[in-house]
Order: structure tokens, then C-alpha cells, then sequence
């Protein structure tokens, strides 16, 4: 009996070593695992309950190793445009940027494009570590400006723009910088702007050329006025001009004098027909200077008949 008794034990006990191997493997990783359904019901019971405890688990890693690898996917993909903008950014003329303001007032530039060096001479790193290492080289009226003018975004939570001076530390020489941003939604008290900075020194230079020029111009226009009005006033011999519709654009002293016309009087405007209106009151040789005149006139007229009106 006693034997009998032991043989069962052993056999009863075999289902549950294997079941214990099963769950051994199972936690070393091998999810694959699965325990044979044999020996008591007990056992039988609790093997399906490991069996159902290790599909759900080996469904759950399936799952969660899938969701690993899309968020593998999307983070490559996110480095891949993050790196295919910022070669954009280095590779467009002037310089992309962002710029960061707290409530405290403090400043930074949690990006710089690597156009920084080569626009205004400023290390990237010195900038970067330090706004101070961009800020130093503006102009000290126009660094005043450009504070107040993000102050005011700040407080408008808005964009801004402004043109500043600043010295190159590596040439020496003074640009004139045009910088402007557009702000991110806020995250808490703190502002950001997406920005972007040129150089703007050429275009400063010819608009400045073209004031001069303009002024240089205009200055000898006036002494050209004033020498063509001096001997206007001073020839001695009459002197005229008309449009193409022979009205009187200017005429000087002599000329009034010449025909007995008023000082005073207005003649621009005025055409032959007017003249040939005053002949009663004009002096015998401006009479006949009138009448030498419609005489030339009507001779020209027939000529201007025979023309081509289509040629040039």
C-alpha cells in the first residue's frame, strides 16, 4: 500500500514540476512557454490559469514592443526634419533664430542658426552661452531701442521688428542689421519668437547715395533756375518759349518791351491769336514783327499738313 501511495505522489507531483519548469522559462523571457494540461484537476486548473496568465502577458509584450517601434518610426522621422531644418536654416542667407524672455527680463537663444559667425562676426557658442556675447556688439543708442521695442512684444504677448547697428568684432566695420521675430504661443510667463535676421548695409548705403544724389540734384536745378532767371532778366534781346500747342511757357523783359506789353501782364498760357488781338495797340515795328510771325506760321502749318501723322 505504502509503495502505491508513493508511485502516486510521484505522479502527481510530475505534472506540477514541469509546471514549475514552464513558469521558470517563462520569467527567464521565453514567453513562448506554455504549460501541458495533465495530472490532477488541481493541476490541471492551475496550469490553464498559467497558460491564460502567459498569453495575456506575451499579447502585452507584442503590443507594447509594436508601440516601442512606431515611437522608434516617429522619433527618427522627428530627427530627420529637426536635422533637414536645421541644415535649411544654416544654409539660407542671415541667420534663423529664437529668442526666449522671462518675467524676470532675463533673455536667451535657445536656437541660432549657423549663420551667425559669418553675418556679424559673433562666435555662435558666445552667443548661444550668452546673449550678452551678440548683444555687446550693437550700438549702444540702438541696443536701447531693440529692449524697449521686445519689452513691448512681451507685454503684447506680439511680434516685433526693429534695424540696429552693430560692429563687427572681427572686421571692425558697421552693419546695419534688420531683426525680426514672430512670438510662439506662451509657455507660462515666458515668450518666444521664431525670428530671423539680414543684413540690410547695402540697401542703407544706395538709399543714401540716392538722398545725396537727389539733393545734389536738386541744388543745381536751383542754381540752373537761378542763372537761366538772371539773364532772362537781363538780355537784351526778346526771348520766348512755347509748347507744342504754341502757347507762351516763359518770356522775358524785352520781349514785353518789344511789343508794348504790360510789366506786369501775364504771358504763359497765352497763344498768337492773343497777340494778334493787341496789334491795334502795338507799336509799328512790333505790328510788323506780329504779321512776319503769322506769316511764318501759316507756312509752317501747310508743311505740318504734308507730314505722316503715324511717322515718329
Amino acid at each position: 500500500f505504502l509503495l502505491a501511495l508513493l508511485a502516486g505522489q510521484r505522479a502527481a507531483a510530475t505534472p506540477l514540476r514541469r509546471l514549475l519548469r514552464k513558469a521558470e522559462r517563462f520569467a527567464a523571457g521565453q514567453y513562448q512557454e506554455r504549460a501541458e494540461v495533465d495530472g490532477a484537476a488541481e493541476i490541471r486548473a492551475l496550469t490553464h490559469t498559467f497558460n491564460g496568465m502567459a498569453d495575456s502577458i506575451e499579447a502585452d509584450i507584442a503590443r507594447r514592443e509594436k508601440l516601442q517601434g512606431q515611437m522608434d518610426m516617429v522619433r527618427e522621422a522627428a530627427e530627420n526634419a529637426s536635422q533637414q531644418l536645421l541644415d535649411i536654416a544654416n544654409t539660407v542667407p542671415g541667420v534663423v533664430f529664437q529668442l526666449s524672455r522671462g518675467n524676470d527680463g532675463r533673455m536667451a537663444f535657445p536656437f541660432l542658426s549657423g549663420g551667425l559667425e559669418f553675418l556679424t562676426g559673433v562666435p555662435l557658442t558666445a552667443a548661444q552661452d550668452d546673449p550678452a556675447g551678440l548683444f555687446q556688439h550693437i550700438h549702444p543708442e540702438d541696443f536701447i531701442g531693440l529692449l524697449a521695442e521686445i519689452e513691448k512684444a512681451y507685454k503684447a504677448r506680439s511680434q516685433w521688428r526693429m534695424s540696429f547697428r552693430l560692429t563687427n568684432p572681427v572686421t571692425g566695420s558697421q552693419l546695419w542689421i534688420d531683426a525680426q521675430a514672430q512670438p510662439l504661443p506662451a509657455d507660462g510667463a515666458t515668450i518666444t519668437w521664431n525670428g530671423y535676421l539680414q543684413d540690410e548695409t547695402a540697401e542703407r548705403e544706395t538709399a543714401g547715395r540716392l538722398r545725396t544724389a537727389e539733393s545734389e540734384l536738386s541744388a543745381a536745378l536751383k542754381r540752373t533756375a537761378g542763372q537761366f532767371n538772371s539773364v532772362m532778366a537781363n538780355a537784351p534781346t526778346p526771348i520766348w518759349g512755347k509748347d507744342r500747342d504754341g502757347r507762351y511757357l516763359f518770356v522775358n523783359p524785352a520781349f514785353k518791351k518789344m511789343f508794348g506789353i504790360d510789366t506786369a501782364a501775364e504771358m504763359v498760357g497765352k497763344t498768337e491769336l492773343w497777340l494778334e488781338h493787341q496789334r491795334p495797340a502795338l507799336p509799328p515795328p512790333a505790328a510788323q514783327i506780329v504779321t512776319d510771325m503769322g506769316v511764318q506760321l501759316d507756312a509752317l502749318g501747310l508743311q505740318l499738313q504734308g507730314l505722316d501723322q503715324n511717322h515718329p
